[in-house]
């Protein structure tokens, strides 16, 4: 059952940071620049393009606003727990633990994005679309 949830959970984070990198070639004028939704206003009718763009945005914000704030949330966590941990074994191993953790996490949060960008300028993907890069995608 383990290896089923795992399995799943790889499965979506490669699909997170393949199609999360997706951004526009050449972005369309009066379209909110700024939130998760890129279309929707009476100037700005969504297209099917606008989906890639919001996934972008989302995958944007949880690789480069949420996961380092976390990440530096519990590495204090961690280092208080060490720092006052008064001669406690248990509190010391915790918090050590704790920091390993968070380092062990965003180095398979970024690292998963970096071998997948590394497969896929070496297997060619850019020239295949007929894209300049593998994570653009224009969007009229």
């Amino acid at each position: 059952m383990r290896n089923k949830i795992a399995t799943v959970f790889i499965g979506i984070l490669l699909f997170f940071l393949i199609f999360g990198s997706i951004t526009l070639a050449g972005a369309r004028t009066n379209c909110p620049t700024e939130g998760f939704v890129p279309c929707g206003t009476k100037d700005c009718p969504c297209q099917f393009c606008d989906f890639f763009v919001m996934f972008d945005r989302i995958v944007d914000f949880f690789l480069f606003t949420l996961a380092p704030s976390i990440a530096v949330l519990f590495l204090v966590i961690g280092g208080v727990m060490f720092i006052t941990a008064g001669g406690s074994p248990e509190r010391v191993q915790e918090g050590k633990k704790i920091m390993t953790s968070v380092g062990i996490g965003l180095l398979i949060i970024y690292g998963a994005w970096v071998l997948i960008d590394t497969f896929l300028v070496t297997m060619g993907v850019a020239q295949w679309t007929g894209l300049g890069t593998w994570f653009e995608f224009p969007c009229p």
